[in-house]
């Protein structure tokens, strides 16, 4: 699971079969700067009343993408926001989000920087060498990454 003891893991004696329930709402550090929380939060998934909880195999992948984001923020030195990471199926369509979207795997992240712009983020990634990519979509406001296969490196600015 990423390199995550159990202890880190979670902070609670629970049985094996609650495990991936509570790693959702405990604090599991996936980087340095970053944690499961900020990628299962989500106000859709409070408002449609379901839980935004990842399936255990979706943890390695969620610690792969805090990894990129990371990197990424060590370069900017400053904070890099999560917006939306993990979603469930029932989120990901609250949301209007698409059906192969890589949000539903834990490969995909939506964030922004709160002392720059997201323009400017998104030109940063696309200059850093080591920034590989499926997908990066500029929104107003935030930066979309997808890091799932074939990391094709489109980059495209929506409306």
């Amino acid at each position: 699971m990423g390199g995550l003891s159990n202890k880190e893991r979670c902070r609670h004696e629970i049985p094996a079969r609650r495990a991936a329930h509570c790693w959702s709402v405990c604090a599991v550090r996936l980087a340095p700067n970053f944690f499961l929380q900020e990628f299962t939060r989500s106000s859709a998934a409070a408002e449609i009343g379901v839980h935004n909880s990842p399936p255990p195999e979706v943890l390695p992948r969620l610690h792969y993408v805090a990894l990129w984001l990371q990197q990424l923020r060590d370069e900017l030195g400053e904070p890099v926001i999560v917006s939306s990471g993990y979603r469930s199926s029932e989120v990901n369509e609250a949301v209007g989000g698409s059906p192969s979207s890589d949000h539903l795997t834990g490969l995909a992240a939506d964030f922004y920087c709160p002392h720059r712009s997201a323009a400017e983020v998104y030109r940063i990634i696309q200059a850093l060498p080591w920034a590989h990519y499926d997908q990066l979509i500029l929104y107003p406001g935030h930066v979309h990454v997808g890091l799932g296969a074939p990391m094709r490196g489109q980059a495209w600015r929506q409306a």
